[in-house]
Order: C-alpha cells, then structure tokens, then sequence
C-alpha cells in the first residue's frame, strides 16, 4: 500500500508487455562492457538489484562476459554465413523474447509474500507443461530448488493446485491489488540454499 503506484503499475506492465526480455539482455552486455556493475551506487541503491546480485564473484563475472562473447560470435556467424534476414531474425527474436518475459510472473502473482511459498502450482495442458519443463510447478521449485524438473509435477500433485494458468494469465491483466502482509526479511543466496538443502525432499520420497 505504501508503494509509488506509478512505478508499481509500470513495473507490472511492463513484464506483462516483454519489458523483462531486454532488461535481462542489457544487464548481461552491460557486465560485459563495464564488469564492476554490480558494485556501482546505481546498483547498490536499488534494493532488489542489491539483494540479486550480492552473492555475485568475479568468478561469476568472467563466466557471464564468456558466454555474451560465445553468443554474440555464434549469431553472428549463423546470421553472416547462412545469410539470415536480419529483420526477420530480430522479429522472431523479439517474439521468443514477449513470450518469455509475459511468464516469468505468473507464478509469483498474488502469491503469498515468502521467500519460501512466495510462488504457485498452476494447471495447464500437457503440451505446454512439456514445453515449460514443468515450470508451472514453480512452488515446488521454490520449496524444493534440488528437485529435478521432471520430478515437480509429481511433487505438486501430491499438495493439488486448482489455479489454471490461462485465467491466472488474464487475470494478471486486471493490474496488481495490495497486498497488506509485512514483506519478507532478504536472504542471501547461499542461506536459501542452504535451508533447502536440509528440508530438501528426494526423488525417492514421491
């Protein structure tokens, strides 16, 4: 309630409208131009910007500034030598990238505010749930983060889930509602890992 809902409503329409894609995209080529990003009061002072990157090294860091240098050689020579239309290339590109930045809330939205149970198990066709890696069951991948992907469908059904994940979708369209549950204490990367570790659930127990 207490939020700026200018910013609040930009920020939920703009993953909604594929805005995440390119942020995602600039974060990593601007690491690989200028490696001490991370670092930066820019950075520092945003709070969810902090609390994502404070785990990061600098092993970390050179491992990014590889793979944008692999990525950018490999399109570039199957753009070069297959002779791809760069137009169509970027359009279908930009389209991958709508549709994975319009999912990337819709397991988080209007879930409970826990680093824990702070996502949900949708219901969707077998299809989709195939192409998603079973990433609708994105509860069990919060609780149980050492679960394969194959295995958090039989973990989720065991607790049952009757949100589907069309009308979740749509839903999302409504704009975000206030939530007036007192927001999570930050953890680091390493304390939630380690927390999952000791409550982890084997592939033997379902």
């Amino acid at each position: 309630p207490t939020d700026n809902l200018f910013f609040k409503f930009g920020q939920w329409y703009s993953v909604l409208l594929g805005g995440f894609w390119p942020v995602a995209i600039l974060g990593n080529i601007l690491i690989f131009i200028y490696p001490n990003l991370p670092n930066t009061k820019l950075i520092q002072n945003i709070k969810s910007g902090n609390k994502m990157l404070e785990d990061m090294t600098k092993k970390d860091v050179i491992k990014i500034r590889v793979e944008v240098l692999i990525i950018i050689l490999f399109w570039s020579s199957l753009i070069y030598f297959l002779q791809i239309d760069i137009f169509n290339f970027f359009l279908l590109f930009a389209a991958g990238g709508f549709n994975w930045s319009t999912r990337q809330y819709i397991t988080h939205a209007f879930s409970k505010r826990s680093v824990w149970d702070g996502a949900i198990n949708l219901k969707t066709n077998i299809i989709q749930e195939k192409l998603l890696l079973n990433g609708n069951w994105d509860l069990e991948h919060h609780l149980f983060p050492y679960l394969p992907w194959t295995y958090l469908k039989k973990s989720g059904k065991i607790k049952g889930t009757e949100r589907n994940y069309l009308s979740q979708y749509f839903s999302m369209w409504g704009g975000p509602i206030p939530n007036h549950q007192s927001a999570p204490s930050p953890i680091s990367r390493e304390e939630y890992f380690k927390n999952r570790m000791s409550d982890s659930i084997t592939t033997d127990n379902i």
